[in-house]
């Protein structure tokens, strides 16, 4: 059985799946309909649910593809932004860093791709930001019509002494964390950008990047640190995936799993 297939959405609104697929070393690119391989790499969730259901009823692992959850890319042939992969869900569910993911982190703090600033204790009158999850994720979670007043709740009993706004989803300039004391959403990579900044977060999705996928980060380092190690092993660049680097870091820390390993 072929180890990995990459399949390419059947309704892609923009050119990504295709180009990734066709970038993956490793991989064999493969169209809806096709057989499944051991593991199936798909980009993009709005197409992907015939797949997941597929995986789900013949034992076959799926791995989502998204935009990256730091320097995410903003055109493709610059090749120098990141895409992320989750096996088995939407959102990446932590486990403990390998090794490998260790010295990758490294590299990258290294390098200035991730960086790490001294937590930030909210200060009275900052912003609590909220960003809601959008109609297609609320769905696809299956989210109660609540939801955000429960959020609010939550957050608000965290966080009392701060200003409460919601943001719509869609980038966040230098002037978003200039007075931002606290950020809360379902799962937005947002999160991430603040665990680098040192700002405190609320994540309400019960799976995350956080050991334990804990919900709420208020500057403990070590959760931290561990967090960007496990994040550093599974967000590539398209270079990375055309290189193979890829394909053999995610086999080594298990996100690809190949028989007999």
């Amino acid at each position: 059985m072929t180890a990995l297939k990459f399949f390419i959405p059947y309704k892609a609104p923009h050119p990504e799946g295709e180009i990734l697929a066709k970038s993956f070393a490793g991989a064999i690119p493969a169209w809806h309909g096709d057989e499944l391989g051991q593991n199936n790499m798909h980009y993009g969730i709005l197409y992907a649910q015939d797949l997941r259901m597929r995986c789900k009823a013949q034992g076959k692992r799926w791995i989502h593809v998204d935009h990256g959850m730091f320097r995410r890319s903003s055109r493709l042939n610059t090749w120098d932004g990141y895409y992320r992969f989750s096996a088995e869900c939407q959102s990446n569910t932590y486990r403990a860093p390998s090794e490998n993911d260790q010295t990758r982190l490294k590299r990258l703090l290294s390098d200035g791709i991730l960086r790490v600033s001294s937590y930030k204790p909210p200060q009275n009158g900052q912003i609590l930001a909220y960003q809601p999850p959008s109609d297609h994720m609320r769905k696809f979670a299956n989210l109660p019509g609540n939801f955000d007043l429960i959020v609010k709740r939550v957050a608000t009993d965290i966080w009392p002494k701060l200003e409460w706004r919601v943001y719509e989803k869609g980038p966040k300039g230098e002037d978003f964390y200039a007075n931002l004391g606290a950020f809360a959403s379902f799962g937005s990579t947002i999160a991430v950008e603040c665990l680098q900044r040192g700002i405190p977060f609320l994540i309400a999705g019960n799976r995350n990047h956080m050991p334990g996928c804990k919900q709420v980060w208020k500057g403990d380092e070590k959760d931290r640190m561990l967090a960007l190690a496990y994040i550093a092993g599974r967000n590539f660049t398209v270079r990375e995936m055309q290189d193979g680097t890829a394909y053999d870091h995610m086999v080594a820390n298990g996100e690809i799993a190949l028989e007999g390993k």
